[in-house]
């Protein structure tokens, strides 16, 4: 559900390609993949998570200014980064307060 709202997004601000990563100790999964394709992506792992490889992965590429990271908060990430991040949080976790970005609670 929330790949399809971040595709329409995508489609109505003319943004033709997402960068997709997944990650739980390295990075597993790095796509460019249209919004349609966005639509009906499967995301594989879940599991206690380390995003900062993804993260850092993102710094060194100077495209990137903000990052729509999907997580249910039980995962280790990088004390700073040098783009916007916001936290789409999966339930069950609700006390996640990372020192950066801001954090958007998901009821699913």
């Amino acid at each position: 559900m929330l790949l399809g709202v971040i595709a329409s997004y995508c489609h109505g601000m003319g943004i033709s390609d997402v960068r997709l990563l997944q990650c739980d100790t390295r990075v597993t999964v790095d796509h460019r993949v249209s919004p349609q394709e966005l639509r009906e992506y499967k995301i594989k792992g879940m599991g206690g998570s380390d995003m900062t490889p993804a993260l850092r992965r993102l710094t060194d590429d100077p495209e990137v200014e903000a990052v729509i990271l999907i997580t249910d908060g039980y995962i280790h990430y990088p004390s700073r980064v040098p783009f916007a991040v916001l936290w789409a949080l999966t339930p069950p976790r609700t006390s996640f307060r990372p020192p950066y970005g801001a954090v958007v609670p998901l009821e699913i």
